[in-house]
Parts: C-alpha cells; sequence; structure tokens
C-alpha cells in the first residue's frame, strides 16, 4: 500500500536525501536528524508520501520504555516503525497491562512499517528558513542548486549500491567508497567540491549515509 498525505505536484525527498539536505546547512548529522524529527512532532511536513502502513510524523521518536512503546526513525533506510514490546518487556509491567486491557477492542497489534518515506522539498525548505539555515531572498536561486546537488547524491549512492549490492559499502573507508563512483567523472568532481562545502565530517560519508 502506498499513500501521501495530501496531492501535491512538489518534489518529495526520500528521508536519507533531507538528512543530507539538512546536513549541508546545519553542520552536523545527528543535529539534522533531531530537527527533522522535532519539526515532523510540530506537524510541519504535512506533505509526506509512503508505502506501506502509515504513522503520524506528530508521532515520530517516540520513546515509551515503561509502555514498551518506540517508534524510531531510521534515516539510512528511509523507514519508520512503530514497535510494541510485548508487556512483560515494558519496564512499568502493571502500567502497560492496564493500558492494554483498556486499549484491546481498539488496538491493532502489529507492527506498523512506513517505508520509503518522503517529504516535500518546500517544506524541508521552509523549516530551513524557519530556522534561520536558510534566507528567504537566497531560497530561490538556491533551489536549483540544491536539487543539483540532492539529484548527485541519489546518483552516486545508486553507483555503489549496484557496485556492491549485498551492502558492503556500508562498512568501506569513504576512500574505498569513493572509488566505487569511477565510473562517473561528475560525482568524482563533486564529491571533491562537497568535501570543502562541508565541514567537520567526510561530507561524502554525511551525504549518502555512510558510516565510518
Amino acid at each position: 500500500m502506498a499513500g501521501t498525505s495530501k496531492d501535491t505536484s512538489d518534489d518529495r525527498l526520500l528521508l536519507y536525501a533531507v538528512r543530507a539536505l539538512v546536513t549541508r546547512y546545519c553542520g552536523d548529522l545527528l543535529e539534522a536528524e533531531r530537527l527533522i524529527i522535532q519539526y515532523a512532532n510540530k506537524g510541519h511536513f504535512g506533505r509526506h508520501a509512503w508505502s506501506g502502513g502509515h504513522i503520524d510524523p506528530r508521532r515520530w521518536g517516540a520513546c515509551h520504555p515503561e509502555l514498551g512503546f518506540y517508534i524510531p526513525v531510521d534515516f539510512e533506510r528511509s523507514v519508520v516503525r512503530h514497535i510494541c514490546l510485548p508487556a512483560a518487556q515494558a519496564t512499568s509491567y502493571t502500567t502497560r497491562l492496564a493500558l492494554d486491557d483498556l486499549l484491546e477492542p481498539y488496538m491493532d497489534r502489529s507492527n506498523t512499517e512506513m517505508r520509503e518515506v518522503c517529504l516535500a522539498r518546500d517544506d524541508v525548505l521552509s523549516m530551513l528558513r524557519e530556522l534561520g539555515l536558510l534566507s528567504l531572498e537566497k531560497s530561490t536561486s538556491e533551489q536549483a542548486q540544491q536539487g543539483q546537488f540532492m539529484s548527485e547524491v541519489e546518483l552516486a549512492r545508486g553507483l555503489i549500491e549496484i557496485a556492491f549490492p549485498n551492502g558492503e559499502w556500508q562498512t568501506m573507508k569513504p576512500g574505498a567508497v569513493e572509488y566505487a563512483c569511477s565510473a562517473s567523472k561528475a560525482v568524482k568532481k563533486r564529491l571533491a567540491e562537497l568535501k570543502r562545502d562541508m565541514p567537520k565530517r567526510d561530507s561524502f560519508a554525511r551525504a549518502t549515509g555512510h558510516r565510518k
């Protein structure tokens, strides 16, 4: 099953591409993830698309160990999951049992997985503007550059996954991963530019979701 929250012609970005774009402006991968979840919880991303089950973005990132309920966001795979552990694994066993009894008639006990999660590019840009990371004057002129940037991220990631279909690239050093993109001179040139533009960590690793 696939769905969209609203009909829209806006470009959409998978979660890992959204993270790469936000990281480009905030300068830190973990901070980018935190900001995306924060704004999702505020209901900022009203236009989103997915396959599989649906989980309201206002609940993304929820963590309730006392009840055994978790909604982790996997930016690497662009997946959001609703995890409901058995009552015995909840830290507050009696509270969980009482909750189960109360909600039993209304609950779907199966875990839900929201796959191929995409956000509208305009919603991501408006978040960056609200945070003061992107000015309104620059956003129009830079949107084309951002589109090019994300296209190259997609191309680089695709080339790597074709060269290493079993996921071996995820454990490689950045130099070896870059070698996998040697079929595209344009990508290699852009990788060098990204390394200069993104501070603190290897830019290609951050843009593709690769961790050292």
